[in-house]
């Protein structure tokens, strides 16, 4: 029997991001078990988080600039995490630029994604470390912590459990603008609840729109690769809480996803021309 999106059923994917002038490179491997124990579409890498992690890695130093939270550790937070490719990424940048406190929550609404999540977070937390001398008898302390969180789309709660001790940076998503069709609705599965007709819309607009406040200089950095027309509610819906929309340049985005895949920064007080400057343009809407 055929497979379809064959790259779901690997085993291991593995990932290399060259690192700001490619001098050096950012390396992961993930384990995936697509589907497995009532798990949902979270449970395989989607192209949008390489493409996401590849812009990161390449200009982390001006995602994550001194200015962009002075004074302050840096607080990333990704909705829709899957895997965590995303958040492992984040946090390797960070550990590489010596954000030294920076705290990367991987969230997902899909606790059989998150036990997967954190397999993976735990496989790459020694290149999150100080590292210390061979005589040294002190364990090496991490420079920047990643944690897994359940956030369900809409669920005000769950938001402001992962903000509690301070507000986020920088809201990462990828690949999560997407909702099954109305004549679906019947035939959804339970994990495919986040997505379902007419909802997934409204509750991910509400998770963003807790997440992103005026004057906290925070941002949205999301991966998009239209697929349906009905996604122009997404953004509508953006527009209606008060997001103002940017996109970062094609040429900043990896040749092999530019013509299927939008790299979009949305911010509510004009942290994203603040931030990333020359990388974005205005949107025509």
């Amino acid at each position: 029997k055929k497979k379809f999106f064959p790259e779901f059923h690997a085993k291991h994917r593995n990932f290399t991001f060259p690192f700001l002038q490619r001098t050096t490179t950012i390396n992961i491997s993930i384990l995936q078990q697509y589907k497995f124990n009532s798990s949902g579409v979270g449970s395989a890498v989607w192209d949008g988080s390489a493409v996401l992690s590849t812009f990161l890695a390449r200009r982390g130093d001006i995602v994550f600039g001194a200015d962009a939270n002075p004074g302050k550790p840096h607080v990333v937070v990704e909705i829709g995490a899957g895997q965590g490719l995303v958040s492992i990424t984040s946090a390797m940048i960070l550990t590489k630029l010596h954000h030294v406190g920076a705290h990367v929550y991987a969230t997902d609404g899909d606790a059989s994604c998150l036990v997967q999540a954190q397999t993976n977070v735990d496989r790459h937390l020694n290149l999150t470390l100080n590292s210390t001398s061979a005589s040294s008898k002190e364990q090496p302390t991490p420079v920047v912590m990643i944690t897994t969180n359940l956030v369900r789309w809409g669920h005000e709660e769950d938001t402001r459990r992962v903000i509690a001790s301070a507000p986020a940076t920088w809201v990462l998503a990828a690949d999560v603008v997407f909702e099954n069709k109305a004549a679906e609705k019947k035939e959804e599965e339970e994990d495919d609840v986040l997505h379902g007709a007419n909802q997934a819309f409204e509750a991910l607009t509400k998770t963003f729109d807790q997440l992103i406040k005026k004057k906290q200089n925070n941002a949205l950095l999301l991966a998009y690769k239209r697929r349906r027309d009905r996604e122009e509610r997404f953004f509508d819906m953006m527009k209606e809480k008060g997001f103002q929309r940017r996109r970062i340049k094609k040429r900043f985005v990896h040749r092999r996803y530019r013509d299927t895949f939008e790299l979009i920064c949305f911010d509510k007080d004009g942290t994203c021309v603040q931030r990333l400057g020359r990388l974005v343009e205005a949107v025509n809407e």
